[in-house]
């Protein structure tokens, strides 16, 4: 590797690296908090036995964990607007992110 690209990389890598953490970090704590929320609300319907709330729950957990997740972001991000609703694109991966269920045993 030549002195100049060397160079390069070392003066860009800040400029690419304080934007990411700007975005990746707040991206990461809402999807988890919220993920949470949803994950601790799917075990409890799951632990509560309520016939018509415990069949919902097996059917969500059913159909986020057979997308793939590039999948559910297309959706959210590309479909979503056919009907009327747009959203950026960093609130539709909080969206997808928090909508993937934690792999929650059954």
């Amino acid at each position: 590797m030549s002195e100049r690209l060397a160079g390069i990389l070392v003066s860009s890598f800040t400029r690419i690296l304080i934007p990411g953490i700007k975005v990746t970090i707040p991206l990461t704590l809402l999807s988890f908090v919220f993920g949470c929320i949803i994950a601790l609300f799917l075990a409890l319907v799951q632990i509560a036995n309520v016939k018509g709330l415990k069949q919902f729950a097996r059917f969500y957990i059913w159909v986020f964990r057979g997308t793939p997740l590039i999948v559910q972001l297309f959706i959210i991000f590309f479909g979503l607007p056919s009907v009327g609703i747009i959203l950026d694109a960093f609130p539709s991966a909080v969206i997808a992110f928090a909508l993937e269920p934690w792999r929650l045993q059954r």
